[in-house]
C-alpha cells in the first residue's frame, strides 16, 4: 500500500482555521506546518485555530508524525488555539512542536 507523504502541508500561515477534519495514515505527517525563512517576520505560524481534528496514524510508517509545527531558530509558533484534538498513533510521534 502506498501512502501520501502529507495530509496538509502549509508554510508560514497566520489566522488559519482548521475544523472538523479526519486525517488518516500519512507517510510523513498528517498536518505539517513549516516556515519560509525568506519572509522575515511573516515566516511565523501564529494565531491559527485547530478544532475537532482526529488524526489516525495506525498504518503509517514508524517515523511519521501526527501534527508538526516547526521552523527555524527565529520562527514563532505561539498564539495557536487547539480544541478537541485526538491523535491515535502507532510507533511514531503524535505531536511535534
Amino acid at each position: 500500500m502506498k501512502m501520501a507523504g502529507y495530509g496538509i502541508s502549509i508554510n508560514s500561515l497566520h489566522f488559519g482555521d482548521f475544523r472538523n477534519l479526519l486525517l488518516m495514515n500519512f507517510a510523513s505527517s498528517a498536518m505539517d506546518f513549516n516556515v519560509v525563512a525568506t519572509l522575515g517576520e511573516a515566516r511565523d505560524n501564529t494565531k491559527n485555530s485547530f478544532e475537532n481534528i482526529t488524526i489516525r496514524q495506525l498504518e503509517a510508517f514508524n517515523k511519521s508524525i501526527g501534527m508538526r509545527l516547526d521552523g527555524d531558530t527565529g520562527a514563532n509558533t505561539s498564539n495557536n488555539d487547539f480544541r478537541n484534538i485526538s491523535i491515535l498513533h502507532n510507533n511514531g510521534v503524535g505531536i511535534k512542536f
